[in-house]
Formats: structure tokens, sequence, C-alpha cells
């Protein structure tokens, strides 16, 4: 019986290693991004270039874009390679979607920072921003991408 319990022993302390690594893991993606809230951006909007990573479903249903963003189909990714080329990667950026866990812009921040990003930030709650009016935005004039 005691021989039994070596092995299983080391089993456990096995999978207790496993499980610690993928949740240190999971920490490190986790801090690869960071929130900004409504206020702090409406105190300064014209200090970050403003990314939109709504579907195109979600832009038609709403009709509006915040002045002067640049809209990134979260659906293809030829325009997120195009806009990693071309985009200087130490301006300040603020990603917002309309998703209710900012899952699109969260996905979006940690892409633009393993390429060399340094400066990203997700608007906190944009969907509820957006749904209640208090994200200022213009009637839509852009060209699909």
């Amino acid at each position: 019986m005691n021989l039994l319990r070596i092995p299983i022993l080391l089993l456990l302390i096995l999978l207790n290693f496993n499980a610690t690594s993928a949740e240190q893991s999971q920490q490190k993606e986790q801090v690869e991004y960071s929130f900004i809230t409504l206020k702090e951006y409406l105190n300064a909007p014209d200090a970050v270039q403003v990314i939109d990573v709504r579907s195109e479903q979600s832009r038609e249903r709403n009709k509006k874009e915040v002045a002067g963003e640049i809209w990134i189909n979260p659906y293809k990714k030829k325009p997120l390679d195009d806009f990693i080329a071309q985009q200087d990667k130490s301006k300040a950026y603020m990603i917002f979607c309309s998703c209710p866990d900012d899952g699109y812009s969260i996905r979006a921040a940690q892409i633009l920072f393993q390429n060399g990003f340094t400066n990203v930030k997700v608007l906190k709650d944009a969907a509820k921003h957006i749904e209640k009016g208090r994200l200022p935005m213009v009637d839509m004039k852009g060209e699909k991408a």
C-alpha cells in the first residue's frame, strides 16, 4: 500500500506544478494591457489615437464613430497587419469595442503589445458608454476596411 502512495504523491505534485505554471502564464498575458476610464479619456481626448474594433454589424447598427478614429475590422487579419506596419509604435492609443467584456479591445491591445506598441489602453466598459451615449460620437462616414 505504501508503494502506491509514492507514485500518486508524485503525480499530484506534477499536476500542481503544471496548474501553477499555466496560471502564471495567464497572469503574464493579462499584464500586457491596461484600462483607461471614460473620464480619463474625456479629460484629454486629443492625447490618444482612438482605435475602433467594433464589428461591421455593430458599427452599422449604431451608425456612429468617434471623430478621428481608426477602424480595424476585428474579423480580418490584413487591416490589423497594415495598422501594425504603418503606425507609430510609441504613440498613445485607446482601443474600444462594443463587447460587454471589452474582449475585442483586450485582444487587439495584446496583439499590439506583442508587436512592439508601448502605450495602448482599453476603454473600460465601452459598450455601456456607447449604449448610454456617454462616449462622444459623430455620424459615421468612414470607409469599410
